[in-house]
C-alpha cells in the first residue's frame, strides 16, 4: 500500500528534460507549476509551488515563503486596501499532481491540476500581481493599469528580523537562519519598439515594509514592475 504522497509532475516539466540535451537540463529550464489546494494545504492556501526555493504558499491575504530545510517562514502582505483580489490560476498545465497519503484511499486527492501562473487581480486599485518562475527562480510583475499610483504598492514583510536594501540593488530579508533575497526590480512599459525601460529600485519604509519607486514613465499606458521573488538563500551559522 501506498504511504506518503506521489506527485506526478507536468507534460511540460518533462518535455523539459526529456528534450533538452543533458548539459542544458538545469533547474533554470525547468518551469515552476502552481497546484490550487484541494486539501494538500492548509484551509487558507489557495495555490502553492516547491522546488529548491523552497515552497511558496499564496493566500489571499499573503504570500508565505517557507525557508528551505527549514519551518522558518517569511509573509509578504500587500497593505490593507479597499480592494480584496481575485486570485486565480493561468496557464493551465497537461500534467497533474496525485497525493496518496496512508492507507484510506478516499483521503487521497487526485487529479490536482497545474497552471503556469497565478493572478492576483486587484490587489491595489488598478494594479494586478501575476506569480510565474521556474525551479530556480520564482518572480512576480506587479502590473499597473493606465493612471493607476505606484504610491499605492506597498507591501508588509513578517517573520523578517531586518528588511535592507542593497548595494546592488536587490533587498534582504534577514531572519534567525539568515537572509532571503529578492532581485533588483526591472520596470518597462510596452513600445512599439518591445519595451521602453523604466527606472526602478525598491523604497524601504520605516517599518520594515517596502515599496518601489520609479523614474517618469507614461501614466496613461501600463507600467510593469519586474522583480525575482526569490534568488538565493543564504544559510546562518546553524542551517
Amino acid at each position: 500500500m501506498v504511504r506518503g504522497f506521489i506527485t506526478i509532475v507536468s507534460a511540460a516539466v518533462l518535455a523539459a528534460v526529456i528534450e533538452a540535451k543533458p548539459k542544458e537540463v538545469t533547474l533554470a529550464s525547468i518551469p515552476a507549476v502552481f497546484e490550487p489546494n484541494l486539501g494538500q494545504a492548509r484551509n487558507d492556501v489557495l495555490y502553492l509551488t516547491r522546488g529548491p526555493h523552497g515552497a511558496l504558499y499564496l493566500r489571499e491575504d499573503a504570500v508565505v515563503v517557507q525557508i528551505p530545510r527549514s519551518e522558518e517562514t517569511i509573509e509578504i502582505a500587500p497593505r490593507k486596501t479597499s480592494s480584496r483580489p481575485r486570485v486565480e490560476g493561468l496557464g493551465l498545465q497537461t500534467g497533474v499532481s496525485n497525493y496518496l497519503r496512508g492507507e484510506d484511499e478516499s483521503k487521497w486527492i487526485r487529479g490536482v491540476p497545474h497552471y503556469s501562473r497565478v493572478r492576483y487581480e486587484g490587489a491595489f486599485p488598478g494594479i494586478d500581481i501575476v506569480f510565474y518562475g521556474t525551479q530556480s527562480e520564482l518572480e512576480f510583475d506587479v502590473v499597473l493599469r493606465p493612471h493607476a499610483a505606484v504610491e499605492h504598492v506597498r507591501f508588509q514583510v513578517r517573520g523578517a528580523r531586518k528588511v535592507r536594501r542593497n548595494r546592488d540593488g536587490s533587498l534582504s530579508l534577514q531572519t534567525a537562519r539568515g537572509e532571503l533575497r529578492l532581485g533588483r526590480p526591472f520596470a518597462y512599459q510596452p513600445a512599439v519598439e518591445g519595451q521602453r525601460r523604466v527606472e526602478c529600485s525598491f523604497l524601504v519604509q520605516r517599518d520594515g515594509g517596502f515599496g518601489f519607486r520609479v523614474g517618469d514613465y507614461d501614466r496613461n499606458q501600463p507600467l510593469i514592475i519586474d522583480p525575482t521573488l526569490v534568488t538565493t538563500y543564504i544559510g546562518g551559522n546553524d542551517v
